[in-house]
């Protein structure tokens, strides 16, 4: 047994446990065992009983406010586990500051992670704030040329904003109404084309300070401008997209409406030559791991309601948690998958082009060399592959995607560490 995120191994009591206690509070369910060194491996306490008394007066006393916890003994090793269960009225706070696990350590939530933290604690979302300035000046010609295109409403009144939920019950803005205006202070978006190492950017476009309704459609326009291209079928002309449209408006919907906007930061869209990159800034919401996100699962958190609703009545996105199968279903009958990763601060949809087909005769070198290391009877970690091309880790996670997408190689989950395979009928001269 080793320490991780969501375990922590004390071999003596120390007031230090506090702040890992806020971090349990605050972010996730925890444990913390008194009397295990930091390899596992039992030391015992000296009076687990006389402890446990001191640990419940302690946080009853040191966070406010008080978590919810739990304190079990094992008698045979004389250790002590104290179970902290995540609150719902966060900031979990030990003498005024907030603290989150970063993997094995502890360390103070930054002022972005504690204005999040009271966020969550308020029960609101940020599109439900009220806008900073009492009486904003907002104006919404994009919006009114949205609805009545799409919803035949030809005039925009209090009470429509009202109904989709642009002014509150106080009879204020708030956060939504001021980011589909015409008019507002965030950064909103930024498209480029871009070669494989991000060295070269061409045709850069930042959007900012636009209705998301305008950005969405700039997103778009540029969408066509570089990956759409005119064939002609027989005695007809016709538009080719190289990655499907639908895919594509899902994952920038979702980058726009999910993303969190209390982060400076724009969403960042990033055209290569074989995919599209959709960047969407702060984590996953609450309640969804990233092996869901990456998976199949179609459970859905809205981070930003009221954004995800106009979005769906506007008939720009889908309202109940079927964005990514959405994506996934635009890829069907085609060799190539879209790909889902989440990290702490950002998460990316990766929609590769479905008008690139790969033989062996196509690949580059160094794609052959990456390729001759797999086997379709066996399975190789990806460090292997590493020290047998004496590539490094990121050129060869690189290759290896590629393979995946151009349906040459798979990835196969065995144990805890990702290993790979060759597809079968593979045959080099």
């Amino acid at each position: 047994m080793r320490e991780d995120a969501t375990h922590e191994f004390k071999a003596a009591f120390t007031s230090s446990y506090l702040k890992t206690v806020s971090a349990y509070a605050n972010y996730q369910t925890g444990y913390i065992t008194f009397g295990l060194s930091d390899d596992g491996s039992a030391c015992g306490l000296e009076d687990p009983d006389d402890l446990r008394l001191c640990i419940e007066n302690q946080i009853n006393e040191s966070i406010s406010p008080v978590p919810r916890f739990e304190i079990s003994t094992d008698a045979v090793q004389r250790t002590l586990t104290l179970k902290v269960f995540k609150g719902e009225n966060c900031p979990y706070l030990l003498q005024g500051k907030a603290y989150r696990r970063s993997d094995t350590s502890t360390v103070e939530a930054g002022p972005e992670a504690l204005r999040e933290l009271c966020l969550y604690g308020s029960g609101q979302s940020f599109d439900e704030l009220n806008c900073e300035d009492p009486v904003p000046k907002l104006t919404f010609s994009c919006l009114q040329a949205k609805l009545a295109g799409f919803l035949n409403v030809s005039a925009l009144s209090d009470d429509i904003l009202k109904t989709l939920g642009l002014i509150n019950r106080r009879g204020r803005y708030d956060r939504a109404a001021e980011l589909l205006s015409d008019s507002h202070g965030y950064t909103v978006l930024q498209l480029a084309c871009v070669n494989e190492d991000l060295s070269e950017l061409r045709d850069r476009v930042n959007v900012d300070g636009v209705s998301l309704l305008d950005a969405f459609d700039q997103a778009c326009e540029y969408f066509h401008r570089h990956y759409v291209t005119e064939k002609i079928d027989g005695f007809i002309r016709r538009n080719f997209a190289s990655v499907p449209l639908e895919a594509y408006r899902e994952a920038v919907t979702n980058a726009l409406v999910h993303r969190k906007w209390n982060i400076r930061s724009s969403v960042q869209i990033c055209f290569f030559e074989d995919r599209i990159e959709v960047l969407s800034p702060g984590g996953l919401p609450e309640g969804i791991s990233a092996r869901d996100f990456a998976g199949s699962a179609r459970l859905s958190v809205k981070r930003n309601p009221i954004l995800a609703d106009v979005f769906s009545r506007l008939g720009c996105g889908e309202r109940f948690g079927m964005g990514r199968e959405k994506i996934r279903k635009a890829y069907e009958g085609t060799t190539y998958a879209p790909r889902f990763e989440a990290g702490e601060n950002s998460v990316t949809v990766i929609l590769p082009r479905t008008d690139l087909s790969r033989s062996l005769s196509q690949l580059s070198d160094d794609e052959i060399k990456v390729l001759q290391c797999l086997s379709p009877a066996s399975l190789s970690l990806r460090r292997d592959v590493d020290e047998r091309t004496g590539f490094n880790q990121a050129k060869t996670g690189r290759i290896l995607n590629r393979l995946i997408e151009w349906h040459l190689a798979e990835k196969i989950s065995a144990g805890p560490e990702t290993r790979y395979r060759s597809k079968s009928g593979l045959h080099f001269a």
